[in-house]
């Protein structure tokens, strides 16, 4: 059993990313973003699923957007270039799949 707490850091930053841990090549990373916030365009080498716990998050995937929020779950492929906006104040975790 692995067990991480990931407490919420939004009254206190505009922007929160922490990695959580590596578990069977899994990296998982908790991002925060206050409403407003993005992360400017980039990739990952790795498969990457995000899973929006708090919040509404627009992404924008190789020229398509997405809005993301606690109902829906974004798989992207490696190297896929993208970036994000948050419509609300969010909390996400971010799954890199080696």
């Amino acid at each position: 059993m692995h067990f991480f707490e990931t407490p919420y850091q939004l009254p206190d930053k505009e922007k929160h990313s922490a990695k959580i841990t590596e578990v069977n090549a899994t990296q998982i990373i908790n991002i925060q973003l206050a409403a407003g916030q993005s992360i400017a365009e980039h990739h990952a080498k790795e498969n990457t699923i995000v899973i929006v716990r708090r919040g509404k998050v627009q992404f924008t995937v190789e020229g398509q957007q997405v809005v993301l929020t606690n109902e829906a779950v974004l798989a992207m492929d490696p190297l896929a270039q993208h970036d994000l906006l948050a419509i609300e104040d969010t909390d996400l975790l971010l799954l890199k799949i080696k």
